[in-house]
């Protein structure tokens, strides 16, 4: 069983909620956004960088995103007020040197603002 088998303790997880569909899977996120139609996949062996990034956006639109980025430059955004947050959330807070500082830092801030949770080391890249 691999890392993210074990983290997810089953093969897939579809969860439909608010204007998103979002499939997570031993190989890739998908994120499909129903409002303005798109659609994003990150597969997880590409993933190169996690960041939250925070906005003032609210009530209309959610004030913090999970952002995961691939080695292409694509890019999965989360909601902060989804349930599939936490379960993507839960995965991605375990990777060696997870910036857990800036998550409470993103947690306590008002501002527009980006912050940097995890990039994949260069060796590993």
């Amino acid at each position: 069983m691999n890392y993210l088998e074990k983290i997810l303790q089953r093969s897939d997880a579809e969860i439909v909620e608010s204007g998103f569909r979002i499939e997570i899977t031993i190989d890739f996120i998908k994120v499909e956004h129903f409002i303005y139609p798109d659609t994003e996949i990150l597969y997880w062996d590409n993933l190169q960088e996690i960041r939250l990034v925070n906005t003032d956006k609210g009530p209309f639109l959610p004030d913090v995103w999970l952002v995961l980025i691939d080695n292409e430059h694509n890019a999965c955004f989360v909601p902060q007020d989804l349930p599939a947050f936490q379960t993507i959330y839960d995965i991605v807070s375990k990777f060696p040197n997870f910036n857990h500082q800036n998550v409470i830092k993103s947690m306590t801030s008002t501002h527009n603002a980006e912050y940097h949770l995890w990039i994949l080391p260069e060796s590993a890249g």
